[in-house]
């Protein structure tokens, strides 16, 4: 009796209407409790298949796992919650439920005797903390296999018998629209627009800068004309000073002939008159082609550098 009354805890005053109709359901799924002849591994390994099939169903929108329960209450609630779906409580904690956010509760044990395998399930719902599906079911078998096998048949016969309906199918993501591809008869009917044509460079600017003219033909042009007379100089002073060599050598011969023939300066010359004349005449023409030469050669040679150096 007191520990019946211990297990009431009275919210608002009454139990609250089922709202298994006005929200979607989810499930805490507490640990399969051990009983006879059957170890703790295995009751571990057939809660997490159970799991499996309870998600599979494709009923509850949320389970969450024993080692989710775990991480949000300490052991003395999960078990307080587990005596209460076990039918000795009048109403659930709501808020101690509350903390999972869960609609129902799943909880159950097993065992075995003999040959045969003992499954129980409970399943409460939260909000009128009514039983609304159970299940003892027995199993055949030499291991545990048969318990993995009952699992999916003995999680339909829950979910019926606490009338869940089967979510709604989520409808299937609406593709992004394609931008429409050109055909190929598009793309040749579609004129190309024509290219610019290349960019030239602009014309030269003209330039202010005349070209030399060039010299008229008839005019005076010093250049030319001092390289004409340099030219003419040069042969000239060569034609004098190969004259005045020929002149020296001609009176070069009357006196030395003279002085062959015993004839001595200022005495009496036995060469015929008329030769030392002519000796005499070549002498003083050679002397004076000679000066005539050096001067010619002096002016010519400065015509001529002039014209090399003249435009």
């Amino acid at each position: 009796m007191m520990l019946r009354v211990a297990c009431v805890m009275v919210l608002l005053g009454a139990a609250a209407p089922s709202r298994a109709d006005e929200q979607k359901a989810s499930l805490a799924v507490f640990p399969l409790e051990a009983k006879v002849n059957v170890p703790a591994p295995v009751a571990e390994l057939l809660t997490e298949a159970l799991v499996a099939e309870m998600r599979a169903a494709n009923v509850f929108t949320r389970v969450v796992t024993p080692q989710d329960i775990a991480a949000l209450m300490p052991p003395e609630q999960q078990k307080f919650l587990m005596r209460c779906a076990s039918d000795e409580c009048a109403l659930v904690d709501q808020d101690m439920a509350g903390a999972l956010g869960v609609t129902h509760l799943l909880v159950g044990n097993m065992g075995k005797l003999g040959s045969s395998y003992l499954l129980n399930l409970r399943m409460l719902e939260v909000a009128s903390s009514k039983v609304v599906a159970t299940l003892s079911q027995r199993f055949k078998g030499k291991d545990e296999e048969a318990l993995l096998d009952a699992l999916h048949p003995a999680a339909e016969k829950m979910i019926a018998q606490a009338r869940l309906a089967p979510l709604a199918p989520t409808p299937p993501p609406v593709p992004a629209p394609v931008p429409e591809t050109p055909t190929v008869r598009e793309l040749v009917a579609t004129p190309v627009p024509d290219a610019p044509p290349p960019a030239t460079a602009p014309p030269p600017a003209p330039t202010t800068e005349k070209p030399p003219e060039p010299a008229p033909t008839g005019a005076f042009q010093p250049a030319v004309a001092a390289r004409a007379v340099g030219i003419a100089g040069a042969a000239m002073f060569a034609l004098v000073l190969m004259l005045s060599a020929g002149l020296y050598a001609g009176a070069g011969v009357v006196a030395g002939v003279d002085f062959l023939s015993g004839g001595r300066p200022g005495g009496t010359h036995k060469v015929n008159a008329n030769v030392a004349f002519l000796a005499n005449v070549a002498l003083g023409g050679a002397v004076g082609l000679s000066a005539l030469a050096l001067v010619m050669g002096v002016v010519f040679s400065a015509a001529f550098g002039i014209s090399l150096l003249a435009p």
